[in-house]
Protein backbone atom coordinates (compact mmCIF):
# COMPACT_ATOMS: atom_id res chain seq x y z
CA UNK A 1 0.00 0.00 0.00
CA UNK A 2 2.72 2.46 0.99
CA UNK A 3 4.07 1.95 -2.69
CA UNK A 4 0.55 2.77 -4.18
CA UNK A 5 0.82 6.61 -1.68
CA UNK A 6 4.14 7.12 -3.72
CA UNK A 7 3.31 6.20 -6.79
CA UNK A 8 -0.66 7.57 -7.40
CA UNK A 9 -1.21 11.31 -8.18
CA UNK A 10 -1.45 13.86 -5.14
CA UNK A 11 -5.18 14.72 -5.83
CA UNK A 12 -5.85 11.05 -5.30
CA UNK A 13 -3.43 9.99 -2.13
CA UNK A 14 -4.73 13.20 -0.68
CA UNK A 15 -8.53 12.37 -0.61
CA UNK A 16 -7.87 8.69 0.32
CA UNK A 17 -5.89 10.34 3.41
CA UNK A 18 -8.51 12.57 4.03
CA UNK A 19 -10.53 9.42 3.77
CA UNK A 20 -8.64 7.59 6.00
CA UNK A 21 -7.82 10.19 8.85
CA UNK A 22 -12.47 10.79 8.62
CA UNK A 23 -13.07 7.08 9.29
CA UNK A 24 -10.24 6.88 12.31
CA UNK A 25 -12.20 9.85 13.32
CA UNK A 26 -14.89 8.69 13.06
CA UNK A 27 -14.12 5.00 15.14
CA UNK A 28 -12.83 7.65 17.51
CA UNK A 29 -15.61 8.97 18.12
CA UNK A 30 -18.06 5.51 18.06
CA UNK A 31 -15.62 4.21 20.55
CA UNK A 32 -16.08 7.10 23.09
CA UNK A 33 -19.96 7.43 22.56
CA UNK A 34 -22.04 4.54 21.42
CA UNK A 35 -22.29 3.00 25.15
CA UNK A 36 -22.00 5.94 26.93
CA UNK A 37 -25.18 7.68 25.29
CA UNK A 38 -26.81 3.85 25.04
CA UNK A 39 -26.63 2.71 28.53
CA UNK A 40 -29.07 4.51 30.54
CA UNK A 41 -31.81 3.22 27.98
CA UNK A 42 -30.54 -0.37 27.57
CA UNK A 43 -32.72 -2.59 30.26
CA UNK A 44 -31.49 -6.11 29.12
CA UNK A 45 -28.32 -7.19 30.05
CA UNK A 46 -28.26 -8.92 26.83
CA UNK A 47 -27.98 -6.17 25.00
CA UNK A 48 -25.96 -4.13 27.37
CA UNK A 49 -23.56 -7.41 26.65
CA UNK A 50 -23.63 -7.03 23.07
CA UNK A 51 -23.60 -3.25 22.68
CA UNK A 52 -20.25 -3.63 25.07
CA UNK A 53 -18.64 -5.97 22.18
CA UNK A 54 -19.75 -3.26 19.13
CA UNK A 55 -18.10 -0.60 21.87
CA UNK A 56 -14.68 -2.78 22.43
CA UNK A 57 -14.06 -3.42 18.88
CA UNK A 58 -14.90 0.08 17.95
CA UNK A 59 -12.15 1.13 20.64
CA UNK A 60 -9.77 -1.60 19.09
CA UNK A 61 -10.34 -0.45 15.86
CA UNK A 62 -9.52 3.65 16.24
CA UNK A 63 -6.47 2.23 17.99
CA UNK A 64 -4.85 0.35 15.58
CA UNK A 65 -6.13 1.47 12.57
CA UNK A 66 -2.78 1.72 10.53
Amino acid sequence: MNVEFKTRSKSLVDRMVKTIAWQWEADSIAANSILTTLAPFITSTEAFAAWSVITASEVVHAAYLF
